[in-house]
């Protein structure tokens, strides 16, 4: 499937935006100043592989962005490379539009748990800090600058 097939038919789910790019760098420019939902990538790009891109994607400090490739390379070992990258899925193409879109569906739905617990735990934090500021205030015990 190319590139621009894949884009529409995920945009015909009416719940997906796709933002596409034909190359990593242009790729990490735009991630710098929007992060994305999800990632889609093929290992063969011009100007840098997919195993760069997301080497580079995870160490720019998107841990939590789901992120799956989608390529034509089927070895063991290309696979093991991605994963050990921190890919959260492989699939390899040619992809049933059905199991792509139930792909992108579960990543997701595991990405807004995880957001979730991070969340709920900041907030619990937050009301701890919140508590120790009071019991301090209280006893006129000045906080640690």
């Amino acid at each position: 499937m190319l590139a621009n097939n894949i884009k529409l038919m995920i945009e015909y789910a009416p719940t997906y935006q796709v933002i596409h790019f034909t190359n990593g760098k242009d790729a990490l420019a735009y991630a710098q100043h929007t992060e994305p939902d999800l990632v889609i990538c093929d290992i063969t790009m011009p100007g840098m592989n997919g195993y760069e891109f997301c080497e580079i994607f995870r160490n720019l400090g998107y841990y939590n962005v789901p992120f799956l490739f989608l390529t034509g390379s089927d070895s063991y070992g290309d696979i093991r490379k991605g994963m050990n990258l921190g890919a959260d899925d492989y699939l390899v193409k040619p992809v049933p539009i059905l199991e792509l879109l139930k792909a992108i569906k579960t990543r997701l739905k595991k990405s807004a748990r995880i957001e979730n617990k991070y969340k709920e735990a900041a907030e619990e934090l937050k009301k701890e800090i919140e508590k120790r500021d009071e019991l301090l205030k209280n006893y006129n015990i000045s906080q640690p600058k």
